[in-house]
């Protein structure tokens, strides 16, 4: 591949606090190699011997300084390799700054894979500007049956301004697979939620009940009575300044809109309006809701339940606080911490972290946004890698039914037991061996290698529709995790809609992806300032300033020119509105706020013969 050099991208202001398509000078050119083109008439992973018997090791990029691939070593990687012939050499930042990732962009060292956010910048800027390889081209030479494995909506909703598919999307929820799902009466969990621990709220519904017999808890479940409820519990139980009564997510600079997962998910408690009456899209920091949201967290910062050392403690730190059992309420992805809230239930079974319900001012139930994405990362072959032949045929196993059992499950007969596709099962249905159930109880299933292998290549649906049960409860902290959320099941709406693509071919697309950025920049330095303003009127003023800022960097105009794509999208879908809240149809406004605690009926035992470990 040819580059002008990688390093004008950055010079171009293309990276950071945006980027533009038009007004840099690029000479790009993509060399497809000359190796022997695969035919349709097997799986393209079974045809690279014949024309080149020798295994290779290629480079993969995961910009996310988290990420450890703990199957190097396993079963399932050496299959990998034997069906493959390539072995993979991961490559991780110190943190997730993305200053490495911009390193290798400048300097033209982007290694053969790279990882990236699916919503960056970086991943329509590479594409847009050739230095990607399009995924389309590459199986039409080494892979012909992969584009039939990649499901139209992923094409459709990622297609780069000349209609090709530059990369493969990880978390991506096809409508085919939820449809599926639900057929089999299953529903998805909501992504974030608000847990406690059990003994404290107990403790308060007991004290609140010996007060007033009549009391129910369901008044806690409003922003006075929640605020009351934490400030007894500080006080009954001793809880100090310098541990977080409240916990949120980590404040970051990227992932989020706002830098905070605990603000997205509040902002769904608070019912703030993503969609108007009218079907149109809003600008939510705008919603007095928002400010509501807002005031109620200065509030919870004024009563010292957040402190000052949560706009800087690390996701590690969040877990620790989790293990030891310190906050009384975290407000973050429980999934996140799954680990680390097992090991807390362990050795406090009668203190476990339980999901609750919390409401705006009006009592309106909550709307969480399901599990359910349009992709989280994005992985694609760059103009670098000098083997894209091979290199897009372990894309091919990997995306391919076979690819997907051993990611998920390992080896048939070894690892798993597999029944062919039945009408509610389109996948199959796949069942643990003994040898596999025992390993898990003995916490030394790594060796396998299935459940953490590349999970930027797996369709995220694959282990709900392929258990009975219908979801992947495969050891102590399955269960955990799942009932973390399961008593929220009310309240939980598929996000997708809302979710919509943008018109990359517009000629202001560049501009107000920019434009984006810079309001999301606006808002992260902001809504720590709100938080800790001295009082609520302090706070308003805050609000107003920011979202005067906003105004003036342009918001009207980037949510008028996104509500162009919003409802372009929904036509394309058939819906009028996005957000139930708006839909006559959906039933929400029979949907009522009665507990403080959910439907815990909808929780898992957990069976005897899963070990709690």
């Amino acid at each position: 591949m040819k580059f002008k050099t990688l390093a004008s991208l950055a010079l171009c202001g293309a990276f950071g606090m945006g980027f533009v398509l038009s007004g840099c000078s690029f000479d790009t050119e993509l060399v497809y190699p000359d190796y022997p083109l695969a035919t349709n008439d097997s799986e393209s992973w079974e045809q690279w011997q014949d024309y080149d018997p020798t295994n290779i090791t290629i480079d993969w990029y995961v910009d996310y300084s988290s990420f450890s691939w703990e199957s190097e070593a396993s079963l399932v990687s050496d299959i990998i390799e034997d069906k493959t012939g390539i072995r993979i050499n991961f490559m991780t930042p110190v943190s997730d700054s993305s200053d490495m990732l911009n390193t290798l962009i400048a300097g033209n060292e982007l290694p053969d894979v790279i990882t990236i956010l699916a919503n960056s910048a970086e991943r329509v800027q590479l594409a847009e500007e050739g230095y990607i390889y399009p995924v389309n081209e590459l199986s039409s030479r080494w892979a012909p049956r992969l584009m039939n494995r990649v499901d139209g909506e992923i094409s459709e909703y990622f297609a780069a301004s000349d209609g090709l598919l530059y990369g493969l999307p990880s978390h991506f929820y096809t409508t085919k697979d939820k449809e599926a799902y639900e057929a089999q009466g299953h529903a998805l969990q909501s992504n974030g939620a608000i847990v406690a621990r059990k003994d404290y709220l107990d403790a308060y519904v007991a004290y609140k009940q010996s007060q007033d017999p009549s009391w129910s808890d369901v008044e806690a479940t409003t922003p006075e009575g929640f605020v009351e409820m934490c400030v007894w519990v500080k006080q009954e139980y001793g809880l100090t300044n310098t541990n977080p009564t409240v916990c949120l997510a980590p404040f970051e600079t990227t992932n989020t809109s706002t830098g905070n997962k605990a603000i997205n998910w509040l902002m769904e408690y608070f019912n703030v309006m993503p969609e108007d009456k009218d079907g149109n899209l809003t600008y939510q920091y705008a919603d007095e809701r928002f400010l509501e949201m807002m005031t109620f967290l200065n509030e919870l910062y004024r009563e010292h339940l957040i402190i000052s050392g949560n706009f800087t403690t690390s996701t590690s730190q969040v877990g620790s606080y989790i293990q030891q059992g310190l906050p009384f309420v975290c407000i973050l992805s429980p999934q996140d911490y799954a680990g680390n809230f097992k090991e807390w239930t362990l050795k406090n079974p009668d203190a476990e972290y339980v999901p609750i319900v919390l409401t705006n001012s009006d009592g309106e139930a909550p709307q969480l946004r399901s599990l359910a994405g349009s992709g989280y990362r994005f992985t694609m072959i760059t103009g670098n890698c000098e083997r894209p032949d091979r290199v897009i045929k372990l894309f091919d196993y990997l995306w391919s039914e076979e690819g997907q059992r051993l990611l998920y499950y390992g080896v048939e007969g070894v690892t798993y037991d597999y029944t062919e596709p039945a009408e509610l099962f389109p996948y199959g249905t796949m069942t643990w061996t003994q040898e596999v159930r025992d390993a898990f109880n003995s916490n030394t299933h790594g060796e396998y290698g299935m459940l953490n292998s590349l999970v930027f290549l797996a369709n995220p649906m694959f282990p709900y529709l392929t258990r009975e049960e219908g979801y992947p409860l495969n050891n102590y902290t399955s269960y955990v995790n799942y009932n973390l959320k399961a008593a929220l099941a009310d309240y939980v709406y598929d996000h997708q809609a809302l979710e919509f693509p943008l018109n990359m071919s517009d000629g202001q697309y560049g501009d107000m992806i920019s434009l984006r950025s810079r309001l999301y920049n606006l808002w992260i330095e902001y809504i720590p300032q709100i938080v800790m303003a001295a009082d609520a009127d302090a706070a308003r003023t805050v609000w107003e300033e920011a979202l005067e800022y906003a105004r003036l960097y342009g918001y009207q105009s980037l949510t008028s020119w996104q509500n162009e794509a919003f409802l372009a999208f929904k036509e394309k879908l058939g819906i009028g509105y996005a957000y139930p809240v708006n839909d006559p149809d959906s039933g929400y406004s029979e949907l009522k706020v009665d507990s403080l605690f959910g439907d815990p009926s909808l929780y898992i035992e957990v069976p005897d013969d899963v070990v709690k470990q």
